[in-house]
């Protein structure tokens, strides 16, 4: 595989269950879970302060220039310091924990966060990736996502609102976790049964696809055969995710 010199990488829980309220409400309980989990917050964009980040949005949305520090998260590949236009960002203070960008849409319950990982190193490039697995199973308790994914970031790598009311995924990720209203619909079973690389029963969090060992091994093979049993199975439209670039 021929490298980019970066990709982010992205960490995805749709259709939040342990996130209640309306607008603005969840935002603030977003803040308030991860600040209970250890994170500390940062902003890279002056025009809107921190303190208002939940309400940085009509809706009620967290935009994504809410960023996040948690010693959990591997250090993505801007760790040395951030600039916009060139400058350095006041605000944001490298730290030995990692550092990663987040945001959250109250429409379907979509908290998303992404980290720059350099592919001059792949063993760098799968540490971002495995950190940010570990760091999905501390969200994943307070959350309680519907169906979660992580894999490189694209215009393309969220999940639409009515594949959320169905319980239905157009596109199979590195690591997929399909929660407890697929499970009903669709029996555990045949998520125990994929040829996959990992199937972990997590209990009330759901079944955990993970298509290949590495990251970097599914961005080369997207595993037809795996994406094939997801096909006659479970999801006849379903495709390998690829991110698409703008």
């Amino acid at each position: 595989m021929e490298y980019q010199p970066h990709i982010p990488v992205t960490t995805g829980l749709t259709d939040c269950n342990g996130i209640n309220g309306t607008g603005a409400e969840q935002s603030r309980r977003v803040f308030d879970a991860l600040s209970r989990l250890g994170c500390e917050f940062y902003n890279f964009s002056p025009e809107f302060p921190l303190e208002q980040l939940p309400l940085s949005a009509d809706t009620g949305n967290i935009l994504p220039n809410a960023g996040l520090f948690h010693k959990v998260l591997g250090q993505s590949a801007r760790s040395g310091g951030m600039k916009l236009a060139g400058k350095p960002v006041s605000n944001y203070q490298p730290k030995p924990e990692g550092d990663a960008n987040f945001s959250f849409d109250t429409r379907i319950r979509s908290f998303a966060l992404w980290q720059e990982a350099s592919t001059a190193d792949v063993q760098l490039f799968e540490g971002v990736a495995s950190h940010q697995l570990a760091f999905f199973l501390l969200l994943a308790d307070r959350f309680r996502p519907q169906f979660s994914y992580i894999d490189q970031f694209g215009e393309n790598v969220g999940v639409s609102e009515a594949a959320v009311a169905k319980r239905l995924i157009s596109r199979l990720f590195w690591y997929n976790v399909f929660g407890p209203g697929y499970l009903e619909k669709h029996g555990k079973e045949v998520f125990l049964n994929a040829p996959a690389w990992q199937v972990q029963d997590l209990g009330e969090l759901g079944i955990a696809v993970r298509s290949t060992e590495k990251l970097s091994e599914w961005l080369v093979d997207p595993r037809n055969d795996l994406v094939d049993y997801f096909a006659s199975h479970l999801f006849p439209r379903i495709k390998a995710y690829r991110a698409k670039r703008s």
